[in-house]
């Protein structure tokens, strides 16, 4: 991962590849009263968290040696009522863990702490406790636990179905995961940008974060991130910088240059103008990988060839087509072995051209 957590002998050090994580973090840590719930936080700097030291194991190990589903259940159901009584609300919004890692909760003497909280939103009070029992039913021999836990927190409170769908979409999360940490993320950010009067785009601000801000937040599970521009306008941000290898090519001169610089099977694009992609959504293209030789992005019937897994396999037809001069990126998708993901959320896919583009998604929107 790219946000790195380290356990020292007398503090825990998180450090933050992005600033999305890390402001988001920091909140929560600042927010919640050091009662047990997370570590103290004792100390930050640019982009760094530095923690007390936390006695114990992680809940999953924890879970490994054995103890008693009841027991284990009491001290997790314990851990998320005094999270949901003491996490701070905004306009009556709740904090919702996108979901909980069992190797981020700490089992120490005195409870369970949680040490990982960089994705979250805000949302209702019944989605913040549906991801968590959610959580429980994806645990290795878990239902146990979540049955129990489901009926210490709520009963009724929160529809099952709720939580069934919350489960499946935490299980297509975790079992997608393995792809995307064999796979190269490639942030494409090397167009001319003509009609935002030549800006950098990725450095545009939408809200109080920069697209790129956004972006890299949304790809932080890859391990692997690079940046494909032809100027040193991101060189600040700390991630590779790739100049296409073959100029005036666009996107498929990009695609090409990616595929030739990656040591892994597959690479995932997205380009620097759509920084409203929601991660879940390149979770439902992992699943949908199989043997295909793309998966691409497409909203009612619209593809979106920029946003898309590429197996390197395909290089040579890559070649070929510059070679010949076909830089439309449908010749390629019609030539190799295409499956398509589908999302009926426009803002996904929409590209920010424009500065009225900008200032009208601002104001749709509300960011």
């Amino acid at each position: 991962m790219n946000n790195r957590t380290e356990f020292k002998e007398n503090c825990v050090i998180k450090q933050y590849r992005d600033r999305i994580s890390f402001e988001k973090e920091r909140m929560i840590y600042r927010s919640l009263p050091a009662d047990g719930l997370v570590p103290v936080l004792q100390e930050e700097g640019k982009q760094t968290l530095i923690l007390e030291k936390l006695p114990g194991q992680t809940f999953s190990a924890w879970l490994d040696s054995g103890p008693d589903a009841g027991d284990a259940a009491e001290r997790l159901a314990d851990w998320i009522c005094r999270f949901e009584d003491t996490s701070f609300t905004v306009f009556g919004r709740y904090p919702v863990l996108e979901d909980l890692n069992p190797r981020n909760l700490i089992v120490t003497p005195d409870g369970i702490r949680g040490i990982d909280f960089e994705y979250w939103h805000f949302g209702t009070g019944e989605e913040a406790l549906a991801v968590p029992c959610a959580m429980a039913r994806t645990l290795h021999g878990g239902a146990d636990i979540a049955d129990c836990l489901e009926h210490r927190l709520f009963g009724a409170a929160v529809p099952r179905e709720r939580i069934d769908a919350e489960a499946e979409r935490i299980r297509q999360r975790r079992a997608a995961m393995a792809d995307i940490r064999r796979s190269a993320c490639i942030i494409l950010a090397g167009g001319k940008a003509s009609r935002m009067n030549g800006a950098a785009k990725g450095l545009l601000e939408l809200g109080e974060y920069t697209f790129m801000d956004r972006i890299l937040h949304t790809v932080q599970f890859f391990d692997r991130i690079r940046i494909s521009a032809n100027t040193h306008d991101y060189d600040a941000l700390g991630y590779p910088v790739i100049p296409d290898a073959v100029q005036d090519c666009g996107p498929k001169g990009a695609l090409y240059t990616a595929l030739m610089d990656a040591d892994t099977d597959h690479v995932f694009t997205v380009p620097c103008d759509t920084p409203l992609l929601k991660r879940d959504t390149i979770v439902r293209m992992y699943r949908m990988l199989d043997e295909h030789d793309a998966v691409i992005l497409r909203t009612a019937g619209r593809i979106h060839p920029t946003i898309g897994i590429y197996r390197k396999r395909i290089l040579p037809a890559v070649e070929k087509q510059i070679r010949e001069k076909d830089y439309r990126m449908s010749s390629l998708l019609q030539e190799i072995q295409t499956a398509y993901c589908d999302t009926d959320d426009p803002v996904e896919t929409m590209n920010i051209n424009t500065p009225e583009d900008l200032e009208r998604i601002t104001k749709k929107h509300s960011i």
